[in-house]
């Protein structure tokens, strides 16, 4: 039953998030674009080595370089957050907190 997990998080659930993650990044972030590259990067090698460790178990030990790769790609991607953060004070707020008496119901919701 374990590799039946091991199968679908390095075949379906990785690729897709990291995948989507460099698709994202690709198109202008603040980030710097080797992040999306190497996601993208994680994407295929996942998928690589989940679709040969259908066929042979080695495969499934040799996950873990992609593995520690993908820890390391999330701290320095948080480390990149936290320095942006820093630099520009508020920048990491992503919504602002609106009561329903400040919403205008008559007209169309504006986009910050």
């Amino acid at each position: 039953m374990q590799t039946v997990f091991v199968h679908g998080y390095l075949m379906v659930a990785a690729p897709m998030v990291y995948l989507s993650i460099g698709l994202l990044l690709l198109n202008g972030s603040p980030f710097p674009q080797g992040f999306a590259y190497v996601a993208l990067g994680l994407a295929a090698a996942f998928e690589v080595l989940g679709f040969i460790g259908l066929f042979q178990s080695m495969a499934d030990s040799i996950a873990i370089v992609p593995l520690i790769a993908e820890a390391l790609w999330i701290l320095s991607a948080s480390v990149v957050v936290l320095r942006f953060r820093r630099a520009r004070p508020g920048a990491g707020v992503l919504a602002r907190v609106v009561t329903v008496d400040q919403i205008d119901f008559r007209s169309p919701p504006s986009m910050m």
